[in-house]
């Protein structure tokens, strides 16, 4: 049972929260496409999104490589999207089944687009609002150290008060608006990534059999692990809450 507790259910956890939340940004920016599709037509989701779409299907295909997979077919937009179940863009790849490796890959496939349009943002955070990203950094580690919900929202709150508002970052909230659809996954990303779930899962009882083998203790890093992927889940979370909050008035304006 200490063995389960210290090991396996820190693995667990950060499983549970990954789906937790990508279940929730699906619905959330699902209803937001089809709040744009119903005001602005369906292909205007390509205008208020593109780079978010771009990114999406890079991502997809930047893990199937990484993973050995083949790319049958890709197109990053489809310029003509039409129907109910709107393709905004696709990767096709084919892959070993009996390829662990390449099982376990469909894991990160699925989920690529959240990684991919994070790093995305970091950098251009990084890039064109260098100040702010050093300042938001630090509050993000300390929280990291010494985890305090209402002293992180109290410290986010006063940096963002201190934002130096200027060209570049007026570029950066246009890059943020248009990268914000990518993070939504459809139904056959996640799909594809729970048939990576059960290669994941034996990969991590291996590592957590091998730690406990080598009396090696793992839990503050998996502790910290699991609430470094909820703070930027929920980073995520609150952007795309302001971008359909932001579609949702435009949609009542026109």
């Amino acid at each position: 049972m200490i063995i389960f507790k210290t090991y396996v259910l820190p693995w667990l956890l950060l499983f549970v929260i990954i789906y937790s939340y990508t279940f929730v940004l699906k619905w959330l920016l699902d209803h937001t496409k089809q709040r744009i599709s119903q005001t602005f037509g369906v292909k205007a989701q390509l205008y208020f999104g593109f780079l978010g779409i771009w990114i999406h299907e890079i991502s997809h295909a930047f893990f199937a490589l990484l993973f050995h997979h083949r790319i049958v077919d890709m197109k990053l937009m489809e310029y003509r999207p039409t129907g109910q179940d709107v393709t905004l863009g696709h990767v096709d790849h084919s892959f070993n089944k009996r390829s662990i490796y390449q099982m376990m890959g469909n894991f990160f496939i699925g989920i690529g687009p959240l990684i991919g349009c994070s790093a995305f943002l970091v950098f251009a955070f990084r890039l064109l609002v260098p100040a702010s990203y050093d300042g938001f950094a630090t509050i993000l580690e300390n929280f990291v150290s010494r985890p305090e919900p209402l002293l992180l929202m109290h410290q986010l709150w006063q940096a963002i008060l201190q934002i130096h508002w200027q060209g570049t970052t007026f570029f950066f909230l246009l890059l943020l608006i248009l990268t914000t659809i990518g993070f939504g996954l459809s139904m056959a990303d996640i799909k594809n990534s729970v048939t990576g779930l059960p290669y994941m899962l034996i990969l991590c009882i291996i590592i957590s059999l091998l730690t406990f083998a080598l009396k090696l203790n793992l839990t503050l890093f998996l502790t910290k692990l699991d609430l470094v992927s909820m703070l930027i889940l929920s980073v995520i979370l609150v952007i795309s809450i302001l971008y359909s909050l932001l579609i949702s008035g435009l949609c009542r304006i026109f």
